[in-house]
Parts: C-alpha cells; sequence; structure tokens
C-alpha cells in the first residue's frame, strides 16, 4: 500500500510576497524600490512647480513696482499736463527745506542764510533772482501747445520762431519776486505816477491770486521733501529762452507789446492793459 507523506504547508510560497502577473514575478524589494523612485519623482515635481510659481510671483511683483514707479513719475506732477513738452526732462530729488532765520534778532541779516533771495535789497539779492528767473521766458512750438492750442491768448512771437510761453513754476517764482518787490516799494517802485501805481497793485494782486490758486500742501515744513530736479528743467528753458524786450518781438494781437516802457515805468515790467 502506499504511502503518502504530508505537504508542509509552511514550504509553498507566501501568494502575498509572490505572484506571477503576464508570466513575471514580482520582488518586494523591486517594487519599493520603485515606489521610492515614484515618490521623489513626484516630490521634485512639487518643487520644480513651486519654486516656478514662486519666481512667477516674484516677477509679477516687480513689474507692479516698475511699473507704479513709472505712473507716478509720469503723472505725479498732474495727468492734466500729459502733452506738457517739459514732461520728459522732469525727474525729483530729495532735498531738505531750507527755513534758517532771515533776520537776527537785533534786526540785522543772519549771515548764515544760505540763499540771498530774502531780506533788504542789496545787490546780491538782486543778482540771485536775476539769475534764478534769466529763462523764465521761453519759444513754444504748435505742436507742444497741448490742451492750450487754440487759445485766442496765445501771443505768436513776430518772427515767427514760436509763441511765447513759461512754465509755472517761473510764474510762482516771478510772483515771490513780486510781493518782495512791493514789501519794499520805495526802493524798487520810486517816483511811480497814481496809474502805474495802480497797474503795480492790479498785478501784485494777480500774483497773490496765482498763488493762491497753486499750494502745494506738506506734512512737514522740516527734514527733506521731494521736489523737481532744478538742473535739467533749467536747461530746457535756456535752450528755448528770448528776450522779451527786444524790439517789436513781443507783441500781442490786441493789446500790443506788454513790456512797452513808453506807457508806463519801466520797472513794472509786464502789466495788464485791460
Amino acid at each position: 500500500m502506499a504511502k503518502y507523506t504530508s505537504l508542509d504547508m509552511g514550504e509553498l510560497p507566501d501568494t502575498n510576497d509572490c505572484e506571477s502577473i503576464n508570466g513575471s514575478v514580482s520582488d518586494p524589494l523591486v517594487e519599493s524600490h520603485t515606489q521610492a523612485h515614484r515618490r521623489s519623482r513626484q516630490q521634485k515635481t512639487r518643487i520644480y512647480a513651486t519654486t516656478a510659481h514662486a519666481l512667477l510671483i516674484a516677477l509679477n511683483v516687480v513689474i507692479c513696482v516698475e511699473y507704479t514707479n513709472w505712473i507716478a513719475s509720469r503723472y505725479s506732477h498732474g495727468p492734466q499736463y500729459a502733452s506738457s513738452p517739459v514732461r520728459d526732462i522732469i525727474g525729483y530729488e530729495e532735498r531738505p527745506f531750507e527755513l534758517s532765520a532771515i533776520f537776527l534778532s537785533d534786526g540785522t541779516m543772519n549771515p548764515d542764510k544760505p540763499t540771498a533771495f530774502n531780506g533788504e535789497p542789496r545787490a546780491e539779492l538782486d543778482i540771485a533772482w536775476e539769475s534764478l528767473l534769466q529763462y523764465q521766458n521761453v519759444k513754444i512750438q504748435p505742436d507742444e501747445l497741448g490742451q492750450f492750442s487754440g487759445n485766442d491768448d496765445l501771443v505768436m512771437l513776430s518772427d515767427g520762431s514760436g509763441y511765447f510761453g513759461t512754465v509755472a513754476v517761473y510764474h510762482g517764482l516771478h510772483c515771490v519776486e513780486r510781493l518782495h518787490h512791493y514789501m519794499h516799494q520805495d526802493h524798487y517802485y520810486k517816483d511811480l505816477s497814481d496809474n502805474d501805481f495802480r497797474l503795480l497793485k492790479h498785478h501784485t494782486e494777480h500774483c497773490l491770486d496765482w498763488l493762491r490758486h497753486h499750494p502745494y500742501p506738506v506734512a512737514r515744513d522740516h527734514g527733506k521733501h521731494k521736489c523737481v530736479k532744478w538742473e535739467p528743467l533749467e536747461n530746457w528753458m535756456g535752450q528755448r529762452s528770448f528776450d522779451p524786450f527786444e524790439h517789436d518781438l513781443l507783441r500781442h494781437p490786441i493789446y500790443g507789446n506788454p513790456y512797452n516802457s513808453s506807457e508806463h515805468h519801466a520797472d513794472l515790467g509786464i502789466v495788464d492793459k485791460i
């Protein structure tokens, strides 16, 4: 009679450890390595994607900052003047306020005052103002008039070289000088006739009114404040400036020559003939 030996089931391969798939045998160690490789690759993909998104965000921030700065530099002096011929040469810088005392307690001029635009009439003061305002009258070409094109008040110079114009900051400085002269009219406006004094008052009132319309509010009057760089603007004005006293060059089509000193005191400058 045949004898049978029982088979120890523990010797059979564990189906969880090894199984045949399409004729191939799966090794647990190989499978573990494959899964680790897959996880590593997925992790690298996430890192690359995160880095790419971070770079894109940083690039967008840089673009936004640069665009904001460009807009600020282009429109901080008024989008209504977008066609101004001086816009492209305007730049900004920080400068300290200079508000040291003009006079000392004994009534004498402060010798440490760094500028000569204030105080009693004197040669140094007159030279400083003359130098500051020497280019205030400029020629503006027809294609630069912008929103002022077609204005009936425009005056074409008699030689056809351009229209008579200026920049607001020069007008404001002229008005400050005019107020200083008015304070010292016994020095600057001697022997005025009644009519000349009337013209002087009208011009000075105009300057007050102009300055009233152009205040520049500041949070404080010490430390530094943002200013237009003066040298580029002055150079631009100097290249276009002309002498309004040149014979018959500046003549209004209705009011004639506003600098005609034969009709009023020469020290009055331009006057309103209305």
